[in-house]
């Protein structure tokens, strides 16, 4: 660690602003992260952080993942890293076991600690708290501890490998030269923390001067989001993963084939076999493969082996591992301790600087495994692996399994004792066993039996007690546990039992064809001979990694889906019913790639146009109100489920000398999630949360979104704000369903919270498909339609004054009307019969009442449409999110006859063959600026329900759809009309500036109530007189206008 940062210091002077850690679009340069990293060693000492104590690092990957890990470090104390998914009961367990004197955390982890009596623990944020920048400390040179990692135990007890400073420093600097990481751009980071394989991204890159790229927990989709970053042709110095994560990386690639993606591929973690290198030559063709080697005891790896990409054709099916690195030295003995002859197989060895380790508070075991070396100087040792390995006919170290009952699944080195005492400490279990198999394909399938308890039961408290990888994926309940002649659990019996149990009827994936698809792909994926209808995958022993599997696989199988459909419908049942194949000629989602510029739209264009003094200031908001002591975690994951997967919210803004550019950045966290306790001051401290939320997006650099939880005595409320550029009244239907059904499945399993996608195309191709669109010759065509609409005329609105001063949105004022829920069903009913929509009889009204007030006849009106029309193909945009909306003139005579008006209205709304998008597009400059802009705007936002969620108590505040603005900001209309239907009630807001008195607009509302009602009666009086004119009895007209909610009367009556 001496080593890392030393490197981080010198760069941090040589190049301050060359980037050192990299989330999205955000940034550390070295500057910023030595500083960071010597504030919080300077905050550690003050709280008596030495040489030789223990500091629990239990955060997500993130920003301040590196500055506490550097902070630590230089405190002169070991780091001991904690996965963020990790259970709780572990994390308390390991941090009293390793005696730590200090545990860090985030917003994500911090309740898993909260509470644990003798080890305090702190959030990394309040670690840089009023602390100022400290003078550089003479670098700790000794050789103490550098981290301490658990890996399993074969009691049932983790155990602590505690790794010195000088062997990992020389396993760095190895890797720095072998790796030419000084090459590329640095590495992706985007394993688990507690996995030592992590060190070689997480440092790496560092003593090159070069980039960590960290990929955020994603809720299992940050395969994804890498196999993103990939495309985008990074030209990483080296990308370092599992067997198992290169399988998914190029099942989910595909036929992809990557240049510069990166410069090298280091695989650990697990035996490595020829066809997933062949696989992968696939995807990166050019790229060489290296085979690391190396137990968790010897620092990361201790031997490599490297595959040119001329040799791939000719690769053994059990990839060599190689030749000892640096200073290690690797030696192959028999059960005597003498070297196994050239062919032979022996146990693996492992001596040098790397070897020179202990297990943390246990000389017994370590005495066991870390043996005096014979080959070595004096008082060297040598470690014990309990790996078998041979030396193939030319001379190559390879792999051949263990002694042991030892075994790795996903990549994660696992004693099957331990999972063995987690299954028999759960309730009512009176034994188990377990073991372990590799399936056809070569991946290591975890199972067990057990004997007293349900399986249910007992998977609900492994969840508690072990960590994901260590859940065994077959779980089947037995009378007992079969015994070999010896009186010993028959491994190879059980085995055999759940190979072949079926675990369901025959027939048991159902007559659907597609059911039966899933069923067969799921059992695949879980190792297992089939499951029924209503298996659950995550029940039978499903996880994230395996759903990223079952995904590829699907897709492969012609289907559109994410790892958050499994868990919206983890059953072969639900998933069939949800899924939908794509049309042969739908191309699939084009993801932009990193940098990638994308055209604005017509409305985007419009929003430009305004030149806000604050452009990052134009946001919608949505407020709920929930029960007090809302989970944080449980809100969290479900915020962050929400909004993760949209594409909108990779885009940056900036202005250029050609004006606006829209460009896609990729990998940037989706959505800033916060929590809010509001002090007491001012007259509303909700009001000055919800502002102080506003004030934090950035169109520039980001976010485009947050979520925040606020705190209040009474009740919480949650607030979801997002610029305006990203979103509009569809989407927030969209979040807001995504959001509540997140937060349900988090209370049934927290690691089944999963994002719900945004289903259809995505935001790139449907800006793509409106310039495509604007070509089109029938679009040209119509120009000539909306040439000819009149003119917009101000007169009566006070167009001269709003020429001379152009109103700004501080004195933006907004007058409330509307109809109570039986007036509005009373329109309503009158408009169907009619032929009439709501929204239609709202805008003849409008006209109406415009007229009346401003003395107006012909009136120009913008009407705002959400713009998601179907007219551009078979682009589904239904389920995405962004600013879709569309802006149309229309032209009606408020001072004709209601029914002619009516008539008019309708056929304004209805004549438009795109939805009135073919508008903005056939504009020759941006949308909305000059004479082409109406002085009236009409929105109707259709319906609204205050209650997002009955079983949870959420509701909407007032306004359902809240809009925050700079009060400098030039509003684009002098009136506004903003109209919705709110739990049955029609509801609206005029809004508008200066130049309307109140007491004007007060009127006009009263008006437009008024106008309403008047066409309802209309409508009624007309469908009356055509029955009559049909010339039937007066009974059956009575009877049949009753049905009408009518009561017969020609002057209109009252609705019922």
């Amino acid at each position: 660690m001496t080593a890392v940062r030393e490197a981080v210091a010198r760069f941090a002077e040589e190049t301050p602003q060359a980037p050192a850690v990299r989330l999205g679009t955000d940034e550390l340069g070295y500057a910023a992260l030595d500083r960071r990293s010597r504030a919080i060693t300077a905050r550690l000492r003050k709280r008596g952080i030495s040489e030789g104590d223990r500091v629990v690092v239990h955060m997500a990957r993130g920003l301040s993942l590196l500055p506490t890990v550097l902070g630590v470090s230089g405190a002169g104390a070991a780091f001991v890293p904690v996965d963020a998914r990790t259970p709780a009961r572990r994390v308390r367990w390991i941090a009293e076991d390793c005696r730590a004197a200090l545990a860090v955390t985030d917003r994500s982890t911090e309740a898993n600690l909260r509470g644990l009596t003798g080890v305090p623990s702190l959030r990394a944020d309040d670690l840089l708290d009023d602390i100022e920048e400290p003078r550089r400390h003479p670098e700790d040179r000794s050789t103490g501890l550098a981290y301490v990692l658990y890996t399993s135990g074969s009691t049932g007890t983790p155990k602590g490998v505690a790794v010195r400073t000088d062997a990992m420093t020389e396993y760095l600097d190895w890797a720095r030269t072998a790796y030419q990481m000084a090459d590329g751009t640095g590495a992706p980071l985007f394993t688990s923390i507690g996995f030592d394989a992590t060190l070689t991204t997480l440092l790496g890159p560092l003593l090159a001067g070069r980039t960590v790229t960290v990929v955020p927990e994603d809720g299992g989709d940050e395969l994804f989001q890498l196999a993103d970053l990939l495309r985008g042709e990074p030209d990483f110095s080296f990308l370092k993963a599992t067997p198992q994560h290169v399988d998914l990386l190029a099942d989910i690639l595909g036929s992809t084939a990557l240049g510069r993606a990166t410069r090298r591929l280091i695989v650990g973690g697990d035996a490595l076999r020829a066809r997933t290198v062949r696989r992968w030559h696939q995807v990166c063709p050019s790229v060489p493969v290296v085979n690391e080697y190396g137990p968790t005891e010897t620092v990361v790896g201790c031997t490599a082996f490297t595959v040119t990409p001329d040799e791939v054709s000719t690769l053994p099916d059990d990839v060599p591992i190689g030749d000892a690195i640096g200073a290690t030295r690797i030696y192959l003995l028999s059960e005597a301790g003498e070297p196994v002859p050239p062919g032979g197989t022996g146990e693996i060895f492992v001596g040098g600087p790397s070897a020179q380790n202990v297990y943390l508070g246990r000389p017994g075991l370590t005495a066991e495994r870390f043996l005096p070396d014979p080959w070595g100087s004096p008082g060297s040792r040598m470690y014990r692996t309990g790996d078998l390995g041979r030396y193939d006919s030319a001379g190559r170290l390879v792999y051949r399994g263990r002694t042991d009952d030892q075994v790795k699944i996903r990549g994660i080195r696992l004693e099957l004792g331990e999972v063995e005492a987690g299954i028999t400490a759960c309730s009512g279990v009176a034994d188990a066993c377990v073991v372990s198999w590799r399936d056809d394909d070569g991946t290591a399938v975890l199972g067990a039996v057990v004997v007293g308890q349900d399986t249910d039961t007992v998977l609900a408290e492994l969840r508690e007690r072990l960590p994901a990888h260590a859940i065994p994926q077959r779980l089947v309940r037995l009378a007992a546990v079969p015994l070999n002649r010896h009186g010993k659990a028959d491994r190879a019996a059980v085995t055999d039992t759940l190979r072949a149990e079926s675990g369901a009827a025959a027939g048991a994936a159902g007559d659907d064809e597609v059911q039966k698809l899933v069923a067969r792909t799921m059992a695949e994926v879980l190792g297992c001979p089939d499951l029924a209808p209503d298996d659950d995958f995550f029940g039978r022993g499903g996880d994230s990694m395996l759903s990223i599997r079952l995904v590829a696989k699907l897709r492969n199988a012609g289907f559109a889906l994410y790892p958050r459909d499994v868990v919206a419908a983890p059953t072969p049942a639900l998933l069939a019913a949800v899924l939908s194949p794509e049309p042969e000629n739908e191309p699939g989602p084009r993801v932009p790639t990193a940098g990638e510029t994308v055209e604005l739209t017509p409305v985007q264009r419009q929003f430009f146009s305004l030149d806000l003094p604050n452009p990052s200031h134009w946001n919608q908001n949505v407020l709920i109100r929930v029960e007090a002591g809302l989970p944080w975690s449980r809100f969290e994951t479900a915020a962050r489920s929400a909004f993760a997967g949209r594409d909108v919210l990779q885009y940056r803004y900036r202005r250029t000398a050609d004006g606006w550019q829209q460009t896609y950045v990729g990998g940037a966290p989706a959505v800033t999630v916060e929590e809010v306790v509001p002090t007491a001051t001012g007259a509303d401290p909700l009001d000055g949360a919800v502002r102080a939320a506003n004030a934090t997006l950035d169109i520039g650099d980001g976010p485009l979104a947050k979520a925040v939880l606020i705190r209040g005595p009474e009740a919480d409320h949650v607030l979801l704000v997002a610029h305006h550029l990203v979103v509009d009244a569809v989407s927030w239907t969209i979040l807001l369903d995504d959001l509540v059904t997140s937060y349900r499945l988090g209370a049934e399993d927290p690691a089944r919270t999963k994002r719900v996608p945004a289903r259809g195309g995505d935001f790139a191709r449907w800006a793509a498909a409106l310039g495509e669109f604007a070509r089109r010759p029938e679009v040209s065509a119509r120009r000539s339609a909306w040439d000819g609409i009149p003119a917009p005329s101000t007169g009566g609105l006070g167009g001269p004054a709003i020429a001379a001063a152009p109103d700004d949105y501080a004195f933006e004022r907004r007058r409330p009307g509307g109809l109570d829920s039986e007036e509005t069903r009373r329109v309503e009913r009158a408009g169907e019969a009619g032929n009439l929509k709501l929204q239609e009889v709202l805008l003849a009204a409008a006209a109406r009442a415009l007229s009346e007030v401003f003395g107006d006849d012909v009136l120009r009106l913008d009407v705002e449409s959400h713009g998601r029309t179907d007219g551009l193909g078979e682009l589904d945009v239904s389920r995405t999110m962004g600013w879709f909306t569309s802006v149309f003139p229309v032209a009606l005579s408020g001072g004709q006859a209601l029914s002619e008006l009516l008539d008019r209205a309708r056929r304004a709304l209805r004549e438009q063959p795109w939805d009135g998008i073919d508008f903005g597009i056939s504009r020759p400059g941006p949308h909305g600026e000059g004479p082409d802009r109406s002085p009236v705007l009409f929105n109707f936002l259709g319906r609204t329900e205050r209650t997002v969620a009955a079983d949870l108590g959420w509701t909407l505040v007032d306004p359902p759809l809240g809009v925050q603005v700079p009060p400098a900001g030039r509003r684009p209309y002098p009136l506004e009309l903003q109209a919705r239907v709110v739990d049955g009630a029609l509801t609206w807001h005029w809004v508008h500036g200066r130049h309307q008195a109140a007491e004007t607009v007060d009127k006009l509302s009263g008006r437009l109530r008024e106008a309403l009602l008047a066409c309802a009666e209309e409508l009624d009086r007309s469908r009356t007189l055509q029955f009559e004119a049909s010339g039937l009895p007066a009974d059956e007209l009575g009877a049949l206008l009753a049905g009408f909610g009518h009561s017969g009367e020609s002057d209109g009556g009252e609705s019922r």
